[in-house]
């Protein structure tokens, strides 16, 4: 998890500024930066420490460049913050006029994102389309800021106005919000093109224009059979595991005992590339979670670290987990505190940076109590995809504000874009079948994979 920062107008003061930077350090402890990059343009970057590049300098080449994932990532007239990872950056950067040598700290994945927009002819939605992966960031050229975020808005971005100020960008509100007069969130699957010159500094107009939607629930759907649909679904999910294990760092992942997140477990341990990852959990002493979550490590032979914790402590964490969170909504906080303990225990015991996580398949699926009361397929296919245009307003923010203050990042594979797309346009009558249990397409999907206690009771 990193976090990126901007200053559009105004003129960074240090004794001013520099304290509301710091306010998100804890999602980057590796390195902090504030650069200028263009008279009226400073780009702040909180860098963890997840993939590292060979160090490609070679002192008497002077077009040879130290290839590093700290930022800024410059490369001619351009600049990127980018709080994120694209998967498929080695694929942009082969297909780019860009020359990769010639990229200040060009080994670094989010260094993709300069040459796919130049691939694109500087075309910003073509360049947002080509990324996939989940990113939130700020580039500028000599003209012209440009910002961008994936398209479920899996890592957050912040903006705000000042008057006769200027204009204010942030991973999180609470490094903006004493700076400015007005707030907004950043919307998912958008981008937008802001000039870095105006006469009028109480307004920056700018359009922010979508370039990912979801579709219309009523009208598009995959004509496709049940059983390849299992297929695909299995493999897709497998895809979106694998490539989030880009890095060099141990890997865990969340374990609750339930379906969704033994299903990350199983794609896990099947990637022979990595180690081992470890598994975390956490409950309460008397809690079946944590006892269908032993079973489920237990069967797939992988180290299990549990916290067990009380209400008093609960309680205790409440004021720290709202400022993490900033929300007051009473079900992301009472979500959020056990993720956050947990959060906190991982940072402190363990040398993992890098977690997985199950979040997105009740969303996809349509499993919540009340989605499979829904009267009709196409009812229920509807709140589907309500409920996923607004994920990054709940289990989305909750998955990162828990882990960002630990140095720590989560990665959600069944919202990988791919997989959220093909998933969500699938006849809606596989997601609400009479009689059955709930999420019973992604059961089958996997039924030769779980556990029978998990796949039957969770």
């Amino acid at each position: 998890m990193c976090g990126i920062w901007a200053i559009l107008g105004d003129e960074y003061q240090p004794n001013k500024h520099q304290s509301e930077f710091l306010k998100i350090a804890g999602r980057g402890p590796d390195m902090a930066v504030i650069q200028r990059v263009a008279p009226n343009l400073w780009l702040g970057f909180h860098w963890l420490s997840i993939i590292q590049s060979p160090n490609n300098n070679n002192e008497n080449n002077n077009n040879s460049l130290i290839n590093t994932s700290t930022q800024p990532i410059c490369a001619k007239e351009f600049s990127v913050v980018c709080n994120g990872e694209i998967y498929n950056h080695l694929i942009l950067k082969k297909q780019s006029p860009l020359d990769n040598s010639f990229v200040r700290n060009g080994g670094s994945d989010c260094a993709a994102i300069i040459h796919s927009f130049l691939e694109n002819g500087r075309d910003l939605r073509h360049c947002c389309s080509s990324l996939d992966g989940v990113f939130a960031f700020a580039m500028a050229d000599n003209n012209f800021l440009y910002i961008g975020r994936d398209p479920l808005g899996i890592r957050p971005l912040f903006y705000g106005f000042c008057v006769f100020k200027g204009l204010f960008f942030g991973s999180e509100l609470k490094s903006i919000e004493k700076l400015c007069d007005q707030l907004f969130f950043f919307p998912p699957g958008c981008c937008a093109k802001i000039p870095l010159k105006t006469n009028n500094l109480t307004e920056f107009n700018f359009e922010i224009n979508s370039y990912w939607k979801l579709g219309n629930p009523l009208i598009e759907t995959n004509i496709i059979g049940i059983f390849d649909a299992q297929i695909a679904i299995r493999q897709l999910l497998s895809e979106a595991v694998n490539k989030r294990l880009m890095g060099e760092r141990q890997f865990g992942f969340m374990l609750s005992g339930g379906l969704d997140s033994s299903l990350i477990a199983e794609q896990l341990i099947n990637n022979e590339k990595h180690s081992l990852p470890i598994a975390f959990s956490v409950g309460f002493s008397d809690s079946p979670d944590l006892e269908n979550a032993r079973l489920v490590s237990h069967f797939l032979r992988i180290p299990h670290k549990v916290l067990v914790i009380n209400p008093q402590q609960c309680i205790d964490i409440i004021p720290e987990v709202i400022y993490a969170l900033e929300t007051f909504d009473p079900l992301i906080i009472r979500c959020g505190i056990p993720h956050y303990l947990l959060c906190k225990y991982i940072s402190t015991n363990s040398n993992v940076k890098v977690l997985l996580s199950g979040e997105g398949a009740d969303e996809l699926f349509g499993s919540y109590a009340y989605m499979q009361k829904a009267p009709t397929a196409s009812l229920l296919n509807q709140e589907i995809f309500r409920r996923l245009k607004v994920l990054h307003q709940y289990d989305v923010l909750r998955c990162d504000r828990c882990t960002s203050p630990h140095g720590l990042e989560i990665r959600v594979p069944f919202l990988d874009k791919k997989f959220v797309s093909f998933v969500s346009k699938l006849p809606p009558n596989y997601k609400l079948i009479s009689g059955k249990i709930e999420k019973f397409l992604l059961r089958k999907s996997f039924k030769k994979f779980i556990t029978k206690r998990s796949f039957m009771e969770k």
